[in-house]
């Protein structure tokens, strides 16, 4: 690429930036960004995929200097799968994923990397405390934790974010999860390979706002927890075994209460509020067979995990054929439009 330093080949570490709609705040993030790197010195790539953005993030990405890969989706694909893509044309022996808002600091990859050297093939940064988030947004993110943990056999650490960073070989093994469905948070630490925790205090948004509203969390909840467990399908088989025991109960004690004392068995407002119940849980017991049905439709149909429209790098070679999602990293480079 035109103007690029000479650089080793192959990075010690390789930062993945998913951007959506970033612009205000991308120039600032990515000068904290390099003088980061720069005081780590170790060789270092940074890779920023666009996930669809439409405020000029793209242009505003291209613009940057150092050693910069850019990817840019074709619409929005979601963040999950701008994760994926990121680690997709990494290279780095270490690579760490981290958000454009400066609520992640950059100055945390340093502790990232110290947890890496010492034999850690995932360090995860944790919230110290979630003063920034408002107390419903609390009170739903340790009711998800609790519940996610409880049900799962791969739980979380709490309060991590997708904000850690990983081995290699963790990153390889990522690399061979094709499912379209995607809860990076557990994806990160299914592999299982030893893991530490780095505090850190999150810091305000350089600019702009969250993208994710509440509607979109409790997607994003559902999709952690269905992608890996299957014990809400156990917990609806132990539930209609509760309920035909009641109805048993019931019906022993109307029969009893009718040979013994001769009352009478006429009731119908009791009738219609056991069946209305009982049609409730129904109704819920089919909405999370959907849930896992609308999963295995989406896998069945094998769409790509996201498409490309411009990119200035191409895949890990590693990567090629084992993972199909990665062979739509073969379109023409982007154009660049300034290199230092």
């Amino acid at each position: 690429m035109q103007g690029e330093a000479a650089v080793p080949n192959n990075p010690v570490l390789s930062v993945v930036v998913p951007v959506f709609n970033e612009v205000e705040g991308i120039d600032a993030f990515h000068a904290e960004l390099s003088r980061v790197l720069a005081e780590i010195g170790e060789p270092a790539e940074v890779i920023y995929v666009d996930d669809g953005s439409t405020d000029g993030s793209w242009e505003r990405i291209c613009g940057l200097p150092g050693r910069v890969h850019r990817v840019r989706f074709s619409r929005n694909f979601g963040k999950e799968a701008a994760l994926s893509a990121g680690l997709d044309v990494s290279t780095g022996n270490a690579v760490v994923v981290i958000d454009s808002d400066l609520q992640h600091p950059p100055a945390v990859i340093t502790q990232l990397l110290a947890g890496w050297r010492m034999g850690n093939k995932i360090v995860c940064a944790s919230r110290s405390t979630r003063e920034q988030d408002g107390p419903i947004r609390r009170v739903m993110s340790n009711a998800f934790y609790r519940t996610f943990n409880s049900l799962s056999d791969h739980p979380i650490p709490r309060g991590v974010s997708d904000f850690r960073l990983m081995d290699r070989r963790v990153v390889d093994v990522v690399g061979l999860m094709s499912e379209k469905s995607r809860f990076m948070k557990a994806m990160l630490t299914w592999p299982g390979f030893d893991l530490a925790i780095v505090p850190f205090d999150v810091a305000p948004r350089a600019a702009g706002s969250s993208k994710f509203s509440p509607f979109r969390l409790w997607r994003f909840g559902l999709d952690g927890l269905f992608n890996f467990s299957s014990r809400p399908l156990q917990v609806w088989m132990y539930l209609g075994l509760l309920t035909l025991a009641l109805s048993l109960v019931i019906v022993l004690w109307m029969a009893v209460d009718y040979a013994i004392l001769g009352a009478s068995l006429s009731g119908y407002r009791t009738v219609i509020a056991v069946v209305i119940g009982l049609s409730g849980v129904q109704i819920i017991g089919i909405g999370v067979l959907g849930e896992y049905l609308a999963r295995v439709f989406i896998e069945a149909k094998a769409r790509p995990l996201y498409v490309v429209s411009e990119a200035d790098t191409q895949p890990n070679p590693g990567l090629i054929g084992r993972s199909p999602r990665t062979e739509l990293l073969t379109y023409p480079p982007a154009e660049v439009v300034a290199e230092a």
